[in-house]
């Protein structure tokens, strides 16, 4: 009882913070006259990628200790991958009608293609080596430069300075990191649970860590759709996938 009391604590957290980062995102995207699917593609998505990330990168380390934990890696990137595309993105779908020009299906449906395509050729011999990794973070780095030149969606965009850029850049990293540790206390409390409940490892990496750590794009997506900036929510999960 006490990793679900965790459990809905870090939910609630989770979405508080997620809301405390797009606040001060919109204004930094009308401070300089940015498209919201560029601050969701480039600010949100690198944010809110981060527990992937350390759930990743703590079971790499223990790899290289001498554990099997592969499984855990990829099971996580496709189940979190699986959890956006799909529920998250389908959720936010249901409730507001999500507004994507042509040009943005074409351009960025293309990169999820390809990257759909990297991890196929780049497993096909059973093993991502370390050449491959750095190959896949080349690709991740120009995908980001070209964001940052993304010219403005649809949506008319308007420029409001603000008087202190610091101020509202630690806002956002609060908020953010906020969105990190609340994470961490789902998929920690949500782990729990599965062991508590005799769930396979192979099931709590693709299920439980991999859609729990869809959690701070579903939080981010669903205040975007209500602040009716549903680009950025959009941007967000088209970014992280």
């Amino acid at each position: 009882m006490t990793d679900l009391a965790l459990l809905l604590i870090g939910l609630a957290a989770l979405g508080w913070s997620a809301r405390f980062a797009l606040d001060r995102a919109v204004q930094l995207s009308q401070h300089f006259g940015l498209s919201d699917f560029t601050i969701g593609a480039v600010v949100l998505t690198i944010g809110s990628n981060l527990p992937e990330l350390l759930v990743s990168v703590s079971a790499g380390l223990r790899i290289l200790g001498g554990e099997d934990l592969s499984g855990v890696v990829v099971g996580n990137a496709i189940g979190s991958c699986f959890g956006q595309i799909g529920l998250v993105m389908g959720l936010v779908g249901m409730m507001a009608y999500l507004r994507m020009p042509r040009r943005v299906v074409l351009l960025h449906g293309q990169a999820l293609i390809g990257a759909i395509l990297a991890l196929f050729l780049t497993g096909l011999d059973g093993q991502v080596t370390r050449v491959e990794g750095a190959v896949l973070v080349v690709f991740f780095a120009l995908y980001l430069v070209l964001m940052v030149g993304e010219p403005a969606d649809d949506q008319e965009v308007v420029r409001k300075r603000i008087e202190s850029q610091w101020r509202v850049w630690g806002g956002i990293a609060l908020g953010l990191a906020g969105v990190l540790v609340s994470a961490e206390l789902v998929v920690h409390c949500a782990s729990q649970l599965a062991t508590f409940w005799g769930v396979s490892q192979s099931f709590v990496a693709i299920v439980i860590i991999g859609a729990g750590t869809s959690v701070p794009e579903l939080a981010i997506a669903i205040a975007a759709v209500q602040k009716s900036r549903s680009g950025m929510g959009v941007g967000n999960l088209v970014g992280s996938n």
